[in-house]
């Protein structure tokens, strides 16, 4: 999956955003897999929409962690 390759690290944390990621990209497939659409049923199925989708959802989660993060720590240094 893109969203684990997007979202990987060395912290818990950013296991929780690879299974985040990972699970909400999985249900916007099954969603348009499932869904009527004659576009995606004739260019043979969704391919990447899935993964930007959730890639900007769970990034704000990331960037607002990672500031979040930045803070605590030059308040810990001072």
């Amino acid at each position: 999956m893109p969203c684990a390759i997007t979202f990987a690290g060395d912290k818990k944390r950013d296991g929780i955003l690879v299974f985040l990621s990972v699970v909400i990209c999985v249900i916007i497939n099954i969603a348009l897999v499932n869904s009527n659409f004659t576009i995606l049923q004739t260019a043979g199925g969704p391919f990447t929409l899935p993964f930007v989708l959730a890639a900007c959802l769970v990034l704000p989660l990331k960037i607002r962690k990672d500031a979040i993060s930045s803070k605590i720590q030059s308040i810990i240094r001072l």
